[in-house]
């Protein structure tokens, strides 16, 4: 199987979105989407970075699904930073953090088998002056946030799970009875 990629570059890159697609219909994204529109939408390009790399494991974290990692992944993406970009490894192992925030010139490259897997500690994600529906307002950080960034992606063969359960709980009544 491929490596699904999201990437994110140029103006609107710290507008984060999350998709879900095979890593063949990610990669030709662009060529349906940006025909006959209303309105001019350009098209993304492939980020490039520099051929600095990292691990998390570098920066004293630990991919054991009980150590926090903010720490390591934050000092990680710093030393990144600091250097001009690169790319994030994030090594097979269930990672265990709270926020991460992503900086201009930094691939988060998840090898197979790793996890990241954000604390349902709300107090870990702290107040922050954002926009929401077109309103300024205070919302708790998101798990992954950025801003004002350039030239980002996220790739890789890993998962992330935000740990959504703990912001919103799913209605028993939006779940079937199983029959099994």
């Amino acid at each position: 199987m491929a490596a699904a990629t999201l990437a994110f570059s140029g103006k609107y890159a710290s507008s984060l979105a999350c998709l879900r697609l095979p890593a063949s219909k990610a990669l030709n994204l662009n060529l349906s989407l940006n025909k006959d529109l209303p309105f001019e939408m350009p098209k993304v390009q492939r980020p490039v970075f520099p051929e600095h790399k990292v691990s998390v494991a570098d920066f004293g974290g630990i991919g054991d699904g009980i150590t926090k990692n903010t720490e390591a992944f934050e000092k990680a993406f710093e030393a990144l930073a600091k250097k001009g970009g690169g790319t994030l490894v994030v090594p097979n192992g269930v990672w265990f953090t709270g926020p991460i925030v992503l900086r201009s010139n930094v691939n988060l490259f998840l090898d197979k088998g790793a996890l990241i897997l954000f604390s349902p500690d709300k107090g870990d994600y702290p107040l922050v002056k954002t926009s929401f529906e077109g309103l300024e307002t205070r919302r708790c950080q998101s798990p992954i946030s950025g801003k004002d960034l350039e030239n980002i992606a996220i790739t890789g063969f890993g998962a992330i799970d935000g740990s959504g359960e703990a912001w919103r709980p799913l209605k028993k009544e939006k779940v079937g009875t199983s029959t099994r």
